[in-house]
């Protein structure tokens, strides 16, 4: 025990963790947001063709979170897609892409249905923690709703996978149509929302990550065809997204389906949403998902920040098949991908991530990360509590989802809690404290968001005449520093490096900790000085 705890007091000689002082996108510096509903775009979705045969033109919502009493107006810009398994909720039998209906829809004021339009103000409980957190930050951040429509339960894998890519696409074109409805905000409106158009930022959760790292590393219509081994080529040797018929990558020509078709004759697929206007972003952040393919990724990409459970049964960590999750029912398989590791992994091979690297960061959360990511800058791996939670930042308001399950039928809540039994807000907010602390030191050098505070000192304990007794704790332990040096903050951090707890606002020379639900092992504390921070080893038993 010793010498574990020796080896990892070494690796906390180069902290660089912000405790004790707040900077504008490094921590919280407000205390509140703004939250605006409204509509980024319409296009075309085929969710509507299992009700009327036909694809219809639906409006495209978003939730915008802007800093309270912020006077800042460039700010960057976080753009956040939800999960959902590219399918409506409650019909995707998952707990995420819950949404409601935007008053604006036609097909809302006509009494339809969220499953039956599939598009809705994205309301996910991980979802409003993070874009409320980096608007706290100083951020501007967009929960945006995409289409969404597929067959994941095809009778061959030929459809899976044609019908699979093509959500995606079209993920892809909208998110791009969203980039250019807020740059369109700025130059026709006035810029009402306060960013700055050249620092964006594309966060996918889950099958939003499909769409971020797509959008990311999809250069040209050609990648589909021409990069991917032949796997988005059917049978007949048609791709199975063709510009004519889809639109192009963008988003901005039209897509119509040819007459004669077997489907969807005459249909529009894609309406021309802001053309003539870039949307370019400079940073992809994807929790969860996975890349088509990355033959896509070339040097004049973006820098990717990635969080992955390495071993999520339905998204490969490196290679492998796509898997669709079926509820109790085992999953399909669709195509194989690369995942978040092979992505990054070629991205710092490249030196797109060099920004990051040049930081030298070496802060708690940054070893944590390294220990498990084989040297990869921009890669944190997630353990989950256990082989099947592959969102452990994931929780949902229970009595929400069986009052769903009741109405509609359908065992979201069950199945939710079959991989993650252990689901809370608590737990899940730890993973996202985590996830947010390391992306924030990032994306604040990629984005050139301002010169980084000055690395606080690290101080001896005698500097401060800090006590910790008892050490091993059972049920509590004290902390004492000199009446004059009062610790400001505390970070507590389990072996992994994820954040367990953390109080605020202490402004005191003597504080108790309380176990609560620490469980056995060792943790490091990390307080908060006016002058700089000290990080002790702490034993529960």
């Amino acid at each position: 025990m010793k010498k574990i705890i020796l080896n990892l007091l070494l690796l906390i000689a180069a902290i660089t963790t912000m405790v004790g002082q707040k900077q504008r996108y490094l921590n919280q510096v407000f205390d509140s947001v703004n939250t605006i509903y409204s509509v980024y775009g319409q296009n075309a979705t085929v969710i509507t063709a299992a009700i009327t045969g036909h694809a219809t033109k639906v409006p495209l919502a978003v939730t915008i979170y802007t800093p309270k009493n912020d006077t800042v107006r460039k700010r960057p810009l976080v753009i956040y897609l939800h999960t959902g398994n590219f399918l409506p909720f409650p019909i995707n039998q998952s707990t995420g892409g819950r949404t409601t209906i935007p008053a604006t829809s036609p097909l809302a004021a006509a009494g339809a249905t969220l499953a039956q339009i599939g598009m809705g103000y994205p309301v996910d409980s991980p979802l409003v923690e993070i874009c409320t957190r980096l608007a706290k930050m100083g951020y501007v951040t967009a929960a945006i709703d995409y289409r969404c429509g597929w067959n994941p339960i095809a009778s061959t894998q030929t459809e899976r996978v044609n019908t699979l890519i093509n959500a995606a696409y079209r993920g892809v074109q909208d998110l791009r149509n969203a980039i250019r409805y807020f740059k369109a905000s700025v130059i026709a409106q006035g810029n009402p929302f306060g960013i700055d158009t050249s620092k964006i930022v594309a966060w996918g959760q889950g099958t939003g990550g499909y769409i971020s790292m797509a959008a990311a590393t999809m250069d040209s219509y050609l990648d589909i065809v021409q990069k991917s081994s032949n796997k988005f080529i059917g049978d007949n040797g048609l791709p199975y997204v063709i510009e004519s018929v889809h639109g192009n990558i963008y988003g901005t020509s039209v897509g119509v389906v040819p007459a004669g078709a077997p489907s969807l004759a005459g249909d529009t697929l894609c309406y021309p949403n802001i053309p003539g206007i870039s949307s370019d972003f400079q940073l992809c952040v994807n929790m969860g998902g996975a890349l088509a393919d990355t033959q896509w990724i070339d040097n004049t990409d973006l820098p990717m920040i990635g969080f992955q459970e390495p071993r999520d049964p339905f998204a490969p960590y490196k290679e492998g098949i796509v898997n669709v999750p079926q509820g109790s029912n085992a999953p399909l398989s669709v195509v194989k991908v690369q995942g978040t590791y092979l992505a990054i992994k070629k991205a710092d091979s490249l030196g797109l991530q060099k920004k990051m690297r040049d930081l030298k960061l070496a802060d708690v959360i940054t070893q944590a990360a390294n220990k498990k990511n084989d040297g990869i800058e921009g890669l944190y791996p997630v353990n989950g509590t256990n082989p099947f939670d592959s969102d452990p930042w994931n929780w949902w308001d229970t009595t929400i989802m069986s009052a769903i399950q009741k109405q509609f039928g359908y065992g979201n809540n069950t199945n939710g809690l079959a991989t993650q039994p252990d689901m809370s807000a608590a737990k899940s907010r730890r993973y996202i404290d985590t996830i947010i602390a390391y992306y924030a030191p990032r994306a604040f050098a990629v984005l050139g968001l301002g010169t980084f505070v000055a690395t606080p000192d690290l101080l001896q304990a005698s500097q401060v005449g800090l006590r910790m007794s008892p050490n091993p704790m059972t049920s509590q332990t004290s902390f004492t520093t000199k009446i004059d040096n009062p610790i400001k903050g505390l970070v507590i951090y389990d072996v992994n490096g994820n954040v367990v707890r953390q109080i605020n606002k202490i402004n005191s020379s003597e504080y108790t900790l309380y176990r609560g639900d620490l469980s056995n092992g060792v943790y490091y504390v990390q307080f908060g000085f006016d002058n700089g921070v000290i990080t002790k080893p702490l034993i529960v038993q």
